[in-house]
């Protein structure tokens, strides 16, 4: 039989009828669906792939080129969507190809990271991406949601469309400020989330602090989107939560990692009757190790001061992406973080962390990197003195991503 002749390049108008039919096959998209994706904004042919076999179009991939926030730093994020196969086709390593040309893209366009929604959490660790971050929910019956009062000092306004900038612009600065992942928006992303559901947002002397987007779905309320960055806000919430409880059965809302420890009797009457559940969200990726520190050089960590002017090695083992495998210098100067690159036989390397692994460290997944390490493959440590370092820099963020793409 003779060999597949398998071709990764990308896509073109002509494809468009052969794309149209694999994203409905894969994803049960609508046609109105399809026809938005191609004519979106941030639309082009430079950043979707397809995969060939034999000049017939079997899969296929998109770069979106987004931005983040990231440690209190704005930087390029690709966010990788549509992976998608014909069924003919599964099995034969094309996703894998479609990977590696979506990763050497990014790589030569400065995006340092990446950000992805899995069908298997397994599958993308094998290229890189970190194991994935939980979002956690609570769900319980309206009918228990204590009776909360808006704060005197908050003011409860309608978020609508003409007030998109307002509410923008204290998105960005609290992610910002409290050092969020978040997905940057514009616009069009805004009135995206604000079509169909009913959403607020709060003010407290003079300026925004919180907003919160409610969404109904037959019986029940959801509140997905929101960010509170006071006490008062948050009550505020809970009370617009209030106001609608009589039309619903029951109330679901992600809560952040900072209120996991929050009393549920607080809010609920019965704390028995709430179901906690924890579902799977994004995984995160180091596209580009030089390239991401560079947005660091000159942001100051006020955890490192303990290792100014030290350096400390370590091992990055990276099969998909070759610039980023091998041993590079982390050297606190000043109280600013610098990396460069070595020759593996150069220095002798104090850890060795997976790419996916360093990942999640950069992303701050971990409460405590050296309480987790039993729990994690594929680490070895050669110099216990680099875990308080890591401890320390690598600190946790509360990782947490509010769009879906």
């Amino acid at each position: 039989m003779a060999k597949s002749l398998i071709e990764i390049r990308n896509g073109t108008e002509n494809d468009i009828p052969a794309l149209k039919k694999l994203l409905k096959i894969s994803f049960q998209l609508k046609p109105e669906s399809i026809d938005s994706f191609f004519s979106h904004p941030l639309f082009s042919w430079d950043y979707c792939f397809v995969a060939l076999e034999n000049n017939v179009i079997a899969a296929m991939l998109y770069v979106w080129p987004f931005q983040m926030t990231l440690r209190g730093e704005t930087i390029p994020m690709g966010g990788i969507a549509y992976v998608a196969t014909f069924p003919a086709y599964r099995r034969r390593g094309l996703v894998k190809r479609l990977l590696q040309a979506a990763l050497e893209f990014m790589h030569t366009h400065e995006i340092p990271v990446s950000v992805l929604y899995p069908f298997k959490t397994s599958f993308y660790r094998r290229f890189g991406w970190g194991e994935g971050v939980f979002t956690r929910k609570l769900c319980f019956r309206a009918a228990e949601l204590r009776e909360f009062q808006v704060p005197l000092a908050i003011r409860v306004i309608p978020f609508t469309d003409d007030k998109i900038t307002l509410v923008s612009n204290f998105y960005h600065n609290i992610a910002h400020k409290k050092k969020l992942t978040l997905k940057i928006r514009d616009e069009n992303d805004w009135k995206r989330h604000l079509k169909g559901n009913y959403s607020v947002y709060f003010v407290e002397n003079d300026e925004v602090v919180g907003y919160g987007i409610f969404h109904y779905k037959k019986d029940k309320l959801f509140v997905r989107d929101y960010i509170c960055a006071s006490a008062n806000a948050f009550r505020a919430l809970l009370a617009v939560m209030t106001l609608h409880k009589d039309q619903v059965n029951e109330i679901e809302f992600e809560i952040e990692n900072e209120l996991s420890n929050f009393p549920l009797s607080a809010i609920t009457g019965d704390a028995s009757s709430v179901v906690l559940k924890l579902e799977p969200s994004f995984m995160f990726r180091v596209v580009d190790v030089k390239h991401l520190f560079s947005f660091f050089n000159d942001i100051s960590f006020s955890t490192i001061g303990d290792f100014n002017e030290q350096e400390f090695y370590i091992t990055i083992i990276d099969n998909t992406a070759p610039w980023n495998d091998g041993i590079w210098a982390f050297r606190i100067s000043n109280s600013k973080i610098m990396v460069q690159k070595h020759n593996k036989t150069e220095k002798k390397s104090q850890i060795n962390l997976p790419i996916d692994i360093f990942s999640n460290l950069v992303l701050g997944l971990y409460p405590k990197f050296s309480e987790a390490l039993p729990f994690l493959e594929n680490v070895k440590v050669n110099d216990p003195h680099i875990l308080s370092f890591l401890d320390s820099v690598f600190s946790y963020t509360n990782p947490r991503m509010l769009d879906f793409f």
